[in-house]
């Protein structure tokens, strides 16, 4: 069976380890051991592409290709040109995209604004699909009037239905009327051995993965740390990722004077250097305003890391059923540092203290086991529609 993923996100080389491009390349790569035909239909960016032959990309043209899809302010009058090339252009590229590469199913990530064209493949071409939603979609984009509309169009016309989280697959249900299931984001993160890294052993040390965006709240969690810097405890916070909030981190990290007590790597690519801190810190902090289960999860299970995570989305439901860690108020900056003082308190043992389930929920999010269920799935979605 010739699979076809339709993303708006998907690394130019194998090395790039950023968003959710991370998450769909090695999804993409683990389908295409069980089907050996995986197919990329993804928009232009510019930039030093490497040629992909387990799982080859059509790079589409439009006119927004000096940057992702994403990266495009609302405000600004240019973006709604971009947006209007981007469907325009999209719509012309997919017929030749599954006529050239004979696909039998296609995957939308996203049922917006991917999902627009699986579901146009369907119309004009037959060609079933699968939608699996991951947040912005359902939480952002469905919104507004006439999207709202166009979504729930491409959810009905779906043969499969999955959401990156229970609230997501709740929410898809809700506005749909169709059945949507939970379906894991993973990586392969625990392929790669983790490098030992310089921590200071006397100090408790958190860790913060994700993007510099408003969304994931690093800004909840630096405001959190010059609280805690009042405390008399030894601590370090060390920051990984990149994005606009940056430099602002950096500015009001030095006017807080913590530069002993923080570190900002920004974006780091070397997994096995990210690994390292992921295995060797002693909790993770994932201060998100707005998620549902995002990739850290996933990640610091695999690395056997507790988390301490705000109450948003689906996270803190496992937190809280599985003993994985502690909960705090989103965007509750001085909650957030109680919490971390609470970890310290227990030091070294906060970490033994969570560790007992989560080899359980690490095989539940193994990116081999969540390929291999899609994979039968869309199997008997085709086959069903065959017969």
């Amino acid at each position: 069976m010739r699979i076809g993923i339709l993303t708006h996100n998907y690394p130019l080389q194998s090395f790039e380890k950023k968003d959710a491009g991370i998450f769909i390349y090695d999804f993409a790569h683990a389908l295409a051991k069980k089907t050996g035909k995986v197919y990329i239909f993804c928009p232009n960016l510019i930039g030093k592409k490497e040629k992909y032959s387990e799982t080859p990309v059509t790079w589409w043209r439009w006119a927004g290709e000096k940057a992702k899809l994403g990266s495009y302010k609302l405000y600004n009058p240019l973006t709604w040109w971009y947006f209007f090339d981007f469907f325009r252009q999209g719509r012309r590229a997919i017929a030749e995209f599954i006529k050239k590469n004979k696909i039998d199913f296609c995957l939308a990530m996203w049922a917006f604004p991917n999902g627009v064209f699986a579901w146009q493949a369907k119309k004009t071409l037959g060609i079933p699909y699968a939608v699996w939603t991951l947040g912005s979609d359902i939480f952002l984009y469905a919104k507004f009037p006439g999207i709202k509309q166009l979504v729930q169009k491409v959810l009905r016309a779906a043969s499969l239905g999955y959401g990156g989280g229970y609230e997501i697959a709740r929410r898809v249900q809700k506005i749909s009327g169709r059945k949507c299931v939970y379906l894991p984001t993973a990586t392969k993160v625990d392929a790669v051995r983790p490098k030992k890294v310089k921590l200071d052993p006397r100090e408790f040390n958190f860790m913060y993965l994700g993007r510099l965006e408003s969304v994931k709240g690093p800004d909840v969690l630096l405001e959190a740390a010059h609280l805690l810097a009042k405390k008399k405890r030894r601590w370090h916070l060390y920051m990984i990722g990149g994005g606009t909030m940056q430099a602002t981190l950096e500015a009001k990290c030095k006017e807080y004077g913590l530069e002993d007590q923080m570190t900002i790597f920004g974006r780091v690519d070397d997994q096995g250097t990210v690994n390292g801190y992921l295995k060797y810190c002693d909790a993770v902090v994932i201060p998100s305003r707005f998620d549902s289960l995002s990739l850290v999860f996933s990640e610091s299970l695999k690395m056997g890391t507790p988390m301490i995570s705000s109450d948003f989305g689906d996270i803190p439901k496992f937190i809280r059923k599985y003993k994985l860690g502690l909960v705090f108020c989103s965007e509750d900056a001085a909650h957030l540092a109680r919490q971390m003082v609470k970890a310290m308190s227990l030091g070294k043992n906060f970490k033994k203290r969570h560790l007992k389930n989560m080899p359980q929920l690490a095989k539940i999010h193994d990116i081999d086991e969540v390929a291999k269920r899609f994979f039968q799935e869309a199997k008997m979605a085709v086959v069903s529609r065959r017969d």
